[in-house]
């Protein structure tokens, strides 16, 4: 039997059971369209979560003060608390090449939450104080005006820097914020910069929060947070690592320092 006669006795029993042909084909094409459709979800759902990860930062290591006690802070035993202990000094130290040379940068962050007040406009926000290398570290950037600059920092400047979301609670419609004063805790800060928008992610939104400069939050906004020796804390240290396989070794060197 060729292959024209095997395509005619084919015809000819699809022809002789139309219903069963039906529902097969109706099978096999139902069948091949799920596994697409169930591909198609999970790559973007790779996608989604790959860009989020990356949105927070490249090859990013966060280091966070830890107690590892027993019931620490007041939980049930075993459970493990962040507890502010960290300072500039552990900065200096994790920055210093010698010590940790697989960290690119190295960028603190002290966070609040404060009353920010813009004319009538009164909120309660998520406040950072950072330095210029956050942006960086944390793959932020400004959509208008300029981010902290190292000249704010070390000047102790009051300045802001605004996340889409808050200027937009801030803010009507039609008003241009850079250059306009608001106030955090009574305080005034002037607007210098708007951040692209971000949206939200495993870590929470960053479209939401306020930047001024870190030590301007430390002398200003935050000047209880000290510890024993009176010296300033740090909520986290942003690492950048110099390539992703080299996380861990990374990791391992930045606890024994």
């Amino acid at each position: 039997m060729n292959i024209v006669e095997s395509i005619q006795v084919a015809l000819r029993g699809l022809a002789a059971n139309k219903l069963r042909a039906v529902l097969t084909m109706l099978g096999i094409i139902i069948g091949v369209g799920a596994v697409i459709t169930l591909l198609s979800v999970g790559q973007g759902v790779e996608n989604l979560i790959r860009e989020q990860l990356q949105g927070a930062g490249t090859n990013l290591l966060f280091v966070v003060p830890v107690n590892m006690n027993e019931g620490a802070g007041g939980g049930p035993p075993g459970m493990r608390s962040f507890e502010p202990s960290l300072t500039s000094g552990d900065l200096q130290a994790i920055n210093d090449p010698f010590n940790v040379p697989l960290v690119l940068k190295a960028a603190p962050e002290v966070n609040t939450t404060a009353n920010v007040v813009y004319q009538r406009n009164t909120l309660g926000l998520q406040v950072s104080g950072v330095t210029y290398d956050y942006q960086d570290v944390r793959n932020s950037r400004v959509a208008e005006g300029s981010f902290i600059s190292d000249q704010d920092v070390a000047a102790r400047s009051r300045v802001a820097v605004l996340g889409v979301r808050a200027m937009e609670r801030l803010f009507g419609p039609d008003e241009y914020p850079i250059g306009h004063t608001i106030k955090i805790n009574n305080l005034p800060f002037e607007v210098i910069g708007i951040m692209e928008e971000k949206g939200g992610g495993a870590f929470g939104s960053e479209d939401d929060l306020i930047y001024v400069p870190l030590t301007t939050m430390q002398e200003r906004l935050t000047p209880d947070l000290r510890n024993s020796r009176g010296e300033p804390l740090l909520s986290v240290i942003y690492t950048q690592v110099v390539a992703e396989e080299q996380m861990d070794e990374a990791r391992q060197q930045i606890e024994e320092v």
